[in-house]
């Protein structure tokens, strides 16, 4: 179902800031501000950005998930998104949009849901728009809040420690320059950007260039094979790239007996975590997220970050109890790393609640951390299993999709064949090579420098 009016493609811009442009423009394709010589370090080039403000887990009250989300898109650039729904075959459709038709373009098809801004607003008023998602058969809603992307008031004074960069960076132009001790895009992370915990000491590559390094790291790539998995420290081991002499592993006879191994049965699981309740800060609402979920395995740490409202807040580790036999928890500033150094042998061990409190609100993160230490693969198969969003089978951590369905929780619509994120210019280059192919959309990669400006906004990377 569509709502709003879609008019001819729209090519993505970005906005001229301090720097000067010979012609006088202001908005610009990213071609001709190279041609007309512009300070690349003076540009902004904002890329969409969507925030789950909250999202409670599906129950007896709660029949979809998110219910509430926070977007930012600039012109011409599509984002879309899925909704998940306790009811079986729900589809959802957009209200009357009013005056919002006229900047935006929303379409839905089942529980996808695209997003489109076709035109910017003259008056900068309209620029934060608000929409409902609604569910056909719970009646329901997901509430979304567009902020468009149009302008850049770069001429205004620069906020410093400015909420934007998490309280430690300096905000001007759409751009957080962090304080000396953060980095990140948001200066969202401790220390200097030197991703040394993320470098291969064999080669010096970040996360041996199958992976993200977020906050000195490894974040490793999925593999769009969810039999296929890249794991370990610098994401340097995986069960897919040993040499093969027939098909075989081992290279031949001489070299060894190749064992066939089902790889379907295999249990390689990795690190995860699942924001459970975050809402947003307010005068009552002091840090967030409010509660999360974790699965963590022996030896690989995970790191994750607490936002607090109060500046210089410190976090301390309540009730670990049995738990620190087996979990190791630092803290440092608002950045929180957990590692299991022990596996127990009582099954029933293996699920640990522990709080994170802060040193000045005295509010808490609640975490639940499940320890990934053995799989009981011979248990029966769950058909249309929660953890495959309804719509495969669960059996000794892995999803096998229904058809149809696609991605490592069977959460995207469609097969598993990328045509979506194929640059028609190559036809077999996923997303240029610069970004994640998920659900059929682009995921383009940050570049480490923020001075950086790659045209990685646009749909092919």
């Amino acid at each position: 179902m569509d709502s709003g009016s879609a008019s001819e493609e729209v090519v993505p811009n970005i906005i001229v800031g301090e720097a000067k442009v010979p012609d006088g423009s202001r908005c610009l394709s990213f071609t001709s501000a190279k041609l007309q010589k512009v300070d690349e370090s003076k540009l902004y080039n904002p890329a969409n950005m969507m925030r789950i403000i909250k999202s409670e887990p599906l129950s007896e009250t709660v029949f979809i998930s998110p219910q509430k989300i926070y977007m930012r898109l600039r012109l011409g650039s599509p984002f879309a998104f899925n909704v998940e729904s306790k009811e079986p075959d729900d589809t959802f459709e957009v209200p009357s949009l009013g005056t919002t038709s006229q900047f935006l373009h929303v379409s839905t098809e089942n529980t996808k849901v695209k997003i489109q801004v076709v035109k910017c607003p003259q008056d900068p008023s309209q620029s934060d728009q608000q929409i409902d998602i609604v569910s056909s058969k719970t009646n329901q809603s997901v509430s979304v809040k567009v902020r468009l992307l149009c302008s850049c008031s770069c001429e205004k004074d620069a906020v410093e420690n400015a909420e934007e960069c998490h309280g430690h960076g300096t905000y001007k132009c759409g751009v957080c320059h962090c304080n000396t001790g953060t980095f990140g895009s948001t200066c969202e992370c401790e220390g200097d950007s030197n991703p040394a915990g993320c470098l291969t000491p064999q080669s010096n590559a970040v996360c041996s260039n199958r992976g993200s390094c977020i906050c000195g790291v490894c974040a490793c790539k999925m593999r769009d094979n969810p039999d296929e998995k890249i794991t370990g420290k610098y994401c340097e081991c995986d069960n897919f790239s040993c040499d093969r002499l027939e098909g075989k592993l081992c290279g031949g006879p001489e070299r060894g007996e190749c064992i066939r191994v089902n790889v379907k049965v295999l249990y390689n699981p990795v690190n995860w975590m699942q924001v459970i309740k975050s809402e947003s800060l307010n005068e009552t609402v002091l840090i967030r997220p409010q509660q999360i979920k974790m699965g963590l395995r022996t030896g690989i740490p995970f790191a994750f970050k607490i936002e607090s409202k109060e500046r210089d807040d410190a976090f301390a580790v309540q009730n670990l109890g049995t738990a620190s036999q087996f979990l190791h928890v630092s803290i440092a500033n608002a950045t929180v790393q957990m590692q299991v150094v022990k596996c127990p042998q009582d099954p029933s061990q293996f699920r640990h609640q522990i709080d994170i409190v802060s040193s000045k609100t005295n509010q808490s993160v609640s975490a639940e951390v499940n320890l990934i230490c053995t799989c009981s693969c011979e248990e029966e198969a769950v058909e249309n299993a929660e953890e495959c969003t309804g719509r495969g089978t669960y059996k000794c951590g892995l999803c096998v999709c229904n058809p149809g369905t696609s991605g490592t929780m069977c959460e995207c619509e469609g097969d598993s064949n990328p045509a979506g994120c194929l640059n028609p210019q190559s036809n077999t280059t996923v997303c240029s090579n610069r970004g994640d192919c998920i659900c059929g959309y682009c995921f383009c990669k940050e570049r480490v420098n923020r001075d950086e400006v790659s045209e990685v906004s646009w749909k092919y990377g």
